[in-house]
């Protein structure tokens, strides 16, 4: 054996041969690449061509294929059929198409699917349900070749759902460190997924499946950073650096609407750097959805190149600003006239920033020190009312905005955020391209609302009928004649006082408050429970309200042409299938119909009982009636021959005597003892 274990094969001499040494050396090295050089040749002709693909972008990044990515012969967008999410039509058979949603038609869901899904609404069409617990329609993640670096892979890959021209737009959204958890997961299965390119903004940093959240505050001035406003600020970083794992949520950390002001403009300073090329820079908060087919069809007829600034009016003192909750529309030519030209503004704002109240002011601020003003009116670039701040429940519809397309909401929960995902989805790609306030009259208002309704707020923002408001009109206007009774009384007089101003549509009456409120547009509104929080204090105890069915109608045949009962005969009108309060009608006359059966179903139950007990009566009846007829048969027996039933017993007691006389008369088998003999047997117990 050698010093390193292994046997020798050949003689020790040989080894110490430079010459076979060499010899030897030089064969292993020939025989080593030859086998080396067939390997890779086998592994040239074997080997599938590599195909590279980009993954999606979301910050406007330049790519570069990785290097072992083949030149020339590699396509950049080849189709890789094993990155390809299974089908169960796998291609084949018929799928849909855009002709599935065309006829689509209001449904009204009974019984158990209408408890499914996170409503029932009549929009959903009855083929939405399937009995499913997963989708055969999954995104691949792709290969790691496919990926640049950990930092795109480390990125959950996003649905593309992207809307028409959406590539020259950047999304911003924006949200704070309290409510980050509960309102912006739920963005990337729905905002995002219809934009390629975004970026998430908040006062403290954070990723959501690999993307980013980031700190926007981080970078501000000292003399801002130690000031009291931002106090929450800096114990949340406090609180992060801990390492105790305690969510922003759990504190009870209160000033993050002082810190949500700084946000905006150091945000759209990022945003431009980030993009530059992008022509529209689009930002909301977390609470706001964008209709964004509505969106980009719009900015479509608009030119980037103008210095346009467009959202919806709000005002503080005497500035005019596109108020955030509604998203704000910034245009690349905006965006260079200010941030672009004047980066030093966003540090220059913070000192103006600690003196008013909010981040979409700021906006403005900054615009006006550039000229610009927010477009508002019907003239270029036609903002209209397209952008509003209401929920779908709150949103005010009225004969101005009814043909408009609406294109956000806001103040929605994320549910709320859910529901009207759902429902552009199941619109289809092209009816979804052109969803006007009547649409949302139509689908979420008309088929719940009816002339009264109880335990019901309609929400009205008009006039205020109360005592107090009569004693104010009175002492500005002694001459003035107060009609009685007064709206404020009684639901009759609030519904009356609605009826006698031609404009008015919904009506509500506070009987707690003695309050009775008008306005002349449609609102949906809330049902009223003890136990739901409401956030304000009005006590809405057996509150009602009511819709002016008649002439909502009327309005819908006659003022708005993009409405379906436009043009309307009076029988269509009539016989309309769909009037006002048709869900709410077979809601109720379906509850009848449980109520009925379960009515009929507990009669039955009492009725079978009751036969149960009858015939238990009767089975004893029977009885008692069977015994008492035997003992009737016993004592007629006994009545027709007295003797003769005696007799048997007085012959039975005459035998037992006779035995008895006869044992006694029986002879002893032993015989009886003489008297000697017991003598000698006493005899001898005395000697004993």
């Amino acid at each position: 054996m050698t010093e390193a274990g292994y046997t020798s094969l050949l003689p020790v001499s040989a080894f110490r041969s430079k010459r076979v040494i060499a010899l030897l050396t030089t064969f292993a090295l020939f025989t080593i690449g030859y086998i080396c050089l067939l390997t890779l040749t086998d592994v040239s002709i074997s080997m599938p061509k590599i195909h590279y693909r980009p993954p999606p972008m979301h910050h406007n990044e330049d790519i570069e294929p990785p290097e072992d990515a083949t030149e020339g012969e590699a396509d950049p967008n080849a189709h890789d059929p094993e990155d390809e999410p299974m089908s169960p039509n796998n291609g084949k058979g018929n799928g849909l198409s855009a002709e599935s949603f065309k006829d689509s038609k209001l449904t009204y869901h009974s019984g158990l699917d209408a408890f499914r899904f996170i409503s029932g609404d009549a929009w959903r069409p009855a083929d939405a349900y399937e009995d499913s617990t997963s989708s055969d329609h999954r995104p691949n993640v792709g290969k790691l070749g496919n990926y640049k670096n950990k930092a795109e892979y480390f990125k959950q890959p996003l649905v593309a759902d992207y809307a028409n021209n959406t590539e020259k737009v950047f999304l911003m959204i924006k949200t704070g460190a309290t409510v980050l958890w509960e309102r912006l997961p739920l963005h990337l299965v729905t905002t995002l997924t219809r934009v390629p390119n975004f970026a998430i903004y908040a006062d403290i940093a954070a990723t959501v499946s690999g993307h980013e959240v980031i700190d926007i505050l981080q970078n501000v001035t000292k003399s801002t950073m130690e000031h009291d406003q931002f106090s929450m600020y800096r114990r949340l970083r406090h609180l992060r650096d801990t390492h105790g794992g305690i969510s922003p949520s759990e504190t009870t950390l209160t000033g993050g609407w002082n810190l949500d002001k700084f946000k905006n403009i150091p945000m759209l300073l990022d945003a431009y750097r980030r993009s530059p090329d992008s022509e529209w820079f689009i930002f909301m908060d977390a609470d706001t959805y964008f209709m964004m087919d509505n969106l980009m069809d719009y900015l479509n007829t608009l030119d980037p190149n103008d210095p346009l600034y467009l959202g919806s009016s709000a005002m503080l003192g005497d500035t005019v600003f596109a108020h955030g909750g509604s998203g704000v529309v910034l245009s690349r030519k905006a965006m260079e006239l200010t941030v672009g030209e004047h980066p030093e503004w966003a540090t220059e704002s913070e000192e103006h920033a600690l003196s008013v109240c909010c981040g979409d002011y700021m906006v403005a601020y900054m615009m006006l020190k550039a000229g610009i003003k927010i477009s508002s009116g019907y003239d270029y670039p036609y903002v209209g009312w397209k952008f509003q701040g209401n929920t779908q429940s709150s949103l005010r519809l009225h004969p101005e905005v009814w043909c408009q397309k609406v294109v956000s909401f806001h103040h929605l929960e994320p549910s709320d955020i859910e529901t009207l995902w759902e429902y552009e989805r199941l619109l289809g790609p092209e009816r979804r391209r052109d969803i006007r306030y009547g649409d949302i009259y139509r689908d979420f208002v008309a088929p719940y609302i009816q002339e009264e309704i109880f335990e019901w707020d309609s929400n009205p923002q008009g006039r205020t009928y109360t005592k107090e408001h009569d004693k104010e009109d009175k002492k500005e206007n002694p001459d003035l004649e107060l009609k009685s009774p007064r709206p404020w009384e009684s639901v009759k007089a609030c519904k009356q006082a609605c009826k006698d101003k031609k404009n008015c549509l919904i009506w509500r009456y506070l009987p707690k408050d003695k309050s009775c409120k008008i306005e002349d547009a449609v609102r949906l509104g809330r049902p009223y429970f003890p136990w739901v929080k409401y956030g304000d204090k009005i006590d809405r105890t057996d509150v009602t309200s009511g819709y002016m069915i008649d002439r909502i109608r009327e309005l819908r045949a006659t003022k708005f042409e993009c409405d379906v009962l436009h043009g309307a005969s009076e029988e269509k009108l009539k016989n309309d299938e769909y009037r006002e309060g048709w869900y709410r009608v077979k809601q109720l006359e379906e509850l009848k119909q449980q109520e009925e059966a379960k009515e009929a179903e507990e009669n039955a139950a009492l009725k079978e009982q009751e036969l149960e007990r009858e015939k238990a009566a009767n089975d004893a009846k029977v009885h008692d009636e069977q015994v008492q007829k035997e003992k009737e048969l016993d004592d007629q027996k006994e009545n027709v021959n007295p003797t003769a039933s005696a007799e048997p017993e007085k012959q039975k007691s005459q035998e037992v005597n006779d035995k008895s006389e006869a044992k006694d008369s029986k002879p002893s088998d032993k015989p009886e003892k003489t008297e000697s003999e017991q003598g000698d047997k006493k005899e001898s117990a005395d000697s004993s």
